[in-house]
């Protein structure tokens, strides 16, 4: 599985990207990983999860993940993300390479 996850907006409005493969992780990672991801049935979430509490300063997630020959992509804001979703964020952000903008 591999999984990328951009960060938008926020106080600075710096862009942050971060990539995984779960096949480069140690098993305990990979395993709390896989937890995550299963636990929101990523793969069986809308596109687009709708912010009617738009407002300045917030974060603005796109979080892509492949498995296989499954691909999915889903876009959410703040303050308006699931729990079991902002888990699987932080999550990513905590584990994940950030890739650094060129």
């Amino acid at each position: 599985m591999k999984i990328k996850l951009e960060r938008k907006g926020g106080f600075t409005g710096i862009p942050r990207k971060f990539t995984l493969d779960l096949d480069h992780l140690q098993a305990k990672d990979s395993e709390r990983l896989q937890t995550a991801v299963d636990a929101v049935d990523f793969f069986d979430l809308p596109n687009m999860i709708p912010c009617p509490h738009a407002g300045a300063d917030q974060f603005h997630y796109v979080i892509t993940i492949r498995e296989g020959e499954r691909r999915h992509v889903v876009q959410a804001s703040e303050p308006d993300i699931p729990e079991a979703l902002h888990g699987l964020i932080d999550e990513i952000i905590h584990q994940g390479r950030e890739v650094k903008a060129h």
